[in-house]
């Protein structure tokens, strides 16, 4: 989800954004030390006084230390720049609050105290690629485990001519509602898809689908790439768009695919 981004003309930035992770999840980028840097880069330190330093690729240097926290609701920090004379060290606050929600969490951030309305420009862009990079990181760490096992019971579920087989691999990697979309479906539910797949599979006996390569993972969309092969012919290739939900299985999957 892009982040909302409110701007006060004068001094405060506020962002807000609903990340597909628990406040736990997002909470342990504030606190532990390597998640920090995972999500500020290489250049922040989270020390272990509560202080801390983000060195950008600038050369240039924020730092501050955390004055409040509420576990897993709300942390304060005290934020400014080495050698700045417009935002010193300790001479503006960043405050972000969790919210726990039914698909995980509203995030929410404020850094106020800033000097002018182009120190407010300048900070609502940065904060709103950071926030977005957290909302990646935290979808990563709270479904990222389990596509690669539902992306083996999709294809699986493609290979199987046995039934109950295949149905139970579907049942592995799809909620009973996920739809299913490509040049030649039009599925609106698990129980149909198993029935595209079942006639696929009288129509072209002896056809497997095969994973390529690596998934790759934007929050909870997964894109997979793959190819159709027949007696050892390379017959068709493509990639599957999927969205996995709460329940870490598909909900929507969208597929494309051309014949070789």
């Amino acid at each position: 989800m892009t982040p909302s981004i409110k701007l006060d003309p004068v001094t405060t930035v506020d962002v807000a954004i609903d990340i597909a992770a628990a406040p736990s999840t997002i909470w342990s980028f504030f606190t532990e030390p390597a998640k920090f840097a995972e999500w500020l880069g290489h250049g922040a330190v989270l020390n272990d006084d509560d202080t801390f330093t983000i060195t950008y690729p600038n050369g240039r240097s924020a730092v501050g230390n955390i004055l409040e926290r509420e576990t897993e609701r709300s942390i304060v920090w005290s934020w400014g720049y080495t050698e700045s004379a417009d935002v010193p060290p300790g001479s503006t606050q960043v405050r972000i609050t969790l919210a726990p929600t039914a698909t995980g969490t509203h995030v929410t951030l404020q850094h106020t105290g800033l000097p002018t309305a182009e120190s407010v420009q300048h900070h609502s862009s940065g904060w709103g690629a950071w926030i977005a990079q957290l909302a990646q990181l935290g979808a990563k760490y709270e479904i990222g485990a389990a596509i690669p096992a539902l992306i083996a019971a999709w294809s699986v579920a493609w290979n199987i001519p046995a039934d109950e087989s295949r149905r139970t691999a579907l049942s592995a990697c799809c909620e009973e509602s996920c739809t299913f979309i490509d040049p030649s479906a039009h599925c609106d539910s698990r129980a149909q898809i198993d029935t595209h797949i079942q006639g696929v599979q009288l129509y072209m006996p002896g056809v497997t689908l095969d994973v390529v390569g690596t998934h790759m993972q934007t929050l909870h969309w997964v894109h997979w790439s793959w190819e159709c092969q027949e007696q050892g012919t390379k017959i068709a290739n493509g990639y599957n768009l999927a969205r996995v939900g709460a329940g870490r299985k598909f909900e929507e999957v969208v597929g494309f695919w051309s014949l070789i």
